[in-house]
């Protein structure tokens, strides 16, 4: 284990001035740090672990990066600003060390939570979210996987639905969106934020959802699961006052993110839209915008 002068000096040397240092558990420290030389001077935020830490699993040491280029003499670090940085892992196994030892709680998240919220960027440690057995329109049937977590479903009442983990439609989805989603009933009775339930929704509406988590998952079309011109096509056939406000939204600058950040900081800019980004009608695309073979 590194003295505390060692830490700040290795810290220092990697991230920028150090504004807090706060030792968590046994070789693990959370860092909040400031880099001098960048125009805008945001905090940052990162998770520091001894590779001798007696409480991170040899699973969990091998998340951790150092920032490009640097030498970190033993240490290793997590991005808490970076959902794929290894973040959760840590959280989950500090949490989980202090409750074990009767110390007291860093937050509110349960361990059930940050399990969650960890099986979407590392279910090689959580595990996959597991396909839903029971939906509001019947008993799963039939399933195909679209990304963890993300399933197209049959139902023994001959339905077709999407369902979502948690995370995806509570962090991802517009309110237009989860209007169109239900739930199944004992969820609902027990709480679906206090269970973490799916959300689902039928073949006529799963095109909304799809739409917007497809914002993040360029992939998809790359990949041939999704084809964007009939997804679109199919918005104006099935949703058109979806299709019509949320291109209003984008002639106005309402989905430039960075616009939108740099403003809440009082910065002087022009909200930026595109027709490239508005929803669109192809003739000839046809409606069939999922492809599961």
């Amino acid at each position: 284990m590194k003295t505390m002068n060692e830490l700040q000096q290795i810290i220092t040397d990697v991230l920028g001035e150090i504004i807090t240092l706060d030792k968590i558990a046994p070789g693990v420290y959370e860092a909040v740090t400031k880099n001098s030389e960048e125009r805008i001077c945001f905090a940052n935020n990162f998770y520091v672990v001894e590779e001798d830490s007696p409480v991170i699993s040899q699973m969990a040491k091998t998340l951790g990066k150092p920032p490009t280029g640097q030498t970190t003499e033993g240490l290793l670090f997590y991005d808490v600003d970076e959902a794929t940085s290894g973040k959760f892992v840590i959280e989950y196994e500090v949490a989980k060390y202090r409750q074990k030892n009767g110390l007291k709680k860093l937050s509110e998240t349960t361990l059930r939570e940050m399990s969650v919220f960890g099986m979407e960027h590392h279910p090689e440690y959580f595990g996959s979210y597991p396909v839903s057995s029971l939906t509001p329109w019947g008993y799963t049937t039939r399933h195909w996987t679209i990304e963890n977590g993300i399933h197209w479903l049959e139902t023994d009442e001959c339905r077709t639905v999407l369902s979502l983990a948690y995370p995806y439609w509570e962090c991802e989805l517009t309110d237009s969106a989860k209007k169109l989603g239900m739930h199944v009933k004992s969820d609902l009775q027990k709480g679906v934020h206090f269970c973490f339930a799916n959300m689902f929704f039928l073949e006529k509406d799963a095109c909304v959802p799809i739409f917007e988590l497809l914002e993040v998952r360029p992939n998809w079309c790359d990949q041939n699961i999704i084809n964007r011109k009939a997804l679109m096509n199919t918005l104006w056939q099935l949703h058109p006052e979806y299709a019509m406000s949320y291109n209003v939204q984008e002639q106005s600058g309402g989905h430039d993110i960075l616009g939108l950040v740099m403003d809440s900081f009082g910065a002087e800019v022009s909200l930026q839209g595109s027709l490239q980004n508005m929803i669109s009608i192809t003739p000839g695309a046809g409606f069939d915008y999922l492809n599961l073979r």
